[in-house]
């Protein structure tokens, strides 16, 4: 085709407006899931002070014996223990925003910043309480279902009804009605009194994936009361990703150069000696020495620069809530809110593999977990004095505990990731 410009002469050169978008991007933040199980009713005094105590009185010194005409009764000492809830947990999350920048966008930024501050603040105190699982009394895990006590269960959708009912078998034997909540003033969504179960993506799921096809009017009935929880075996069933997540890593055996171990997507290589590359780990005299060195790498704990060197900025808030603890030749590495993580490793040491990937589901009555909360997570807006902006702050400050009363009216469920 004949060049339709005359010589010399290039393309005619135009300016073109650039516009944004009437919206900004969504944003993909946890939605929150405590208000809807924890027991608030030590809140109302607890306008100021830093502790509640609560006091148990021991049962085990009473006890019924045969009487025998004449002979006399040999006294029993009662006594009470006395648990606290310290009032410690202060969080906050904090943004600076330009004057100008404000002023140019087409966005209220305080609001798109202040929301994202707040839900971010929610979802930390979310992953708090959700740990709080740890303390349950009944554990409910693969020994139930034919595999190894420890170990996660296989969930699948043959079994997730399984695993409710059994949940109730447990607590009713140690004397527990999954009916009700501790907190008689806690609403009952459905009409009548149920217990709860905080599920995860895969576990909710299961249970759909069980019913597909199946008709349950009064399933039907109850998701379309309460869009966050369906009502099934008598559990109010709460869907979050922000459930506690383990696993651990062996590592009895020497790591070798140029392999590695990935936690969350951010992959860590083993090395003789430090290059400046990020994600380096010194491998050391032997295999405990490595282990260490891994070990403070994940944290980001003392030897940066030394036996590891750092991940970039954003790995590193990538791994926010992991952490690891060494236990013998293992690596127990803890996701607080995780959910669950992909792990993995290319170390040739056949011993050095991961084991026990597991979510920590809570569940039982409602109520179990104890909270006050003497700041609620609201946004504060102060000038920043040496020049023009402000400081966007949201903070809380609040107490969790699982009293002894209550570890018995809650269960964690274990569930196997390493398919995920």
């Amino acid at each position: 085709m004949a060049d339709v410009y005359k010589s010399g002469q290039g393309a005619p050169s135009h300016e073109f407006e650039t516009r944004l978008s009437d919206r900004m991007a969504d944003r993909f933040l946890k939605d929150i899931l405590y208000p809807a199980f924890v027991n608030m009713e030590e809140k109302g005094k607890m306008v100021n002070g830093k502790a509640v105590q609560r006091v148990s009185a021991d049962e085990s010194a009473i006890v019924v014996e045969d009487y025998t005409s004449g002979k006399l009764i040999e006294p029993k000492s009662a006594s009470e223990t006395i648990e606290t809830m310290n009032i410690d947990q202060k969080k906050v999350a904090h943004a600076y925003l330009d004057d100008f920048d404000a002023l140019q966008s087409n966005y209220n930024l305080q609001d798109v910043y202040g929301d994202i501050l707040g839900k971010k603040l929610a979802h930390v105190v979310d992953r708090d309480i959700l740990a709080q699982v740890v303390n349950a009394r009944t554990t409910l895990d693969a020994a139930s279902f034919g595999g190894n006590a420890g170990e996660g269960i296989d969930l699948t959708s043959s079994n997730v009804l399984k695993i409710l009912n059994t949940m109730t078998t447990n607590l009713s034997n140690l004397e527990v009605s999954v009916g009700g909540s501790i907190d008689k003033r806690m609403d009952s969504r459905f009409g009548l009194k149920a217990g709860f179960i905080a599920g995860s993506p895969n576990f909710v799921g299961a249970i759909t994936e069980h019913f597909s096809g199946i008709e349950t009017p009064e399933g039907d009935k109850d998701r379309k009361a309460n869009h966050k929880a369906t009502l099934i075996l008598g559990y109010e069933l709460h869907q979050t990703t922000s459930s506690l997540w383990t696993g651990v890593l062996t590592m009895s055996g020497q790591a070798l150069a140029d392999e590695t171990i990935t936690v969350k997507g951010v992959t860590w290589t083993f090395v003789a000696a430090l290059t400046g590359a990020a994600g380096e780990v010194v491998i050391g005299g032997d295999a405990a020495g490595t282990q260490a060195n891994f070990i403070a790498a994940l944290n980001g704990a003392a030897g940066e620069g030394v036996t590891y060197s750092a991940v970039s900025t954003a790995d590193r808030a990538t791994l926010d809530g992991v952490s690891a603890v060494a236990d013998g030749t293992n690596v127990a590495v803890t996701g607080l809110g995780a959910n669950y993580i992909k792990v993995s490793t290319t170390m040739s040491e056949a011993a050095n593999v991961w084991s026990k990937e597991k979510q920590h589901l809570l569940a039982g009555k409602r109520g179990c977990v104890d909270m006050v909360s003497q700041k609620e997570p609201m946004l504060d807006i102060a000038k920043e004095p040496r020049s023009y902006g402000v400081y966007l702050k949201s903070s809380c400050l609040y107490g969790r505990t699982m009293f002894k009363e209550s570890q018995r009216r809650a269960v964690e469920v274990l569930i196997n990731t390493a398919g995920f």
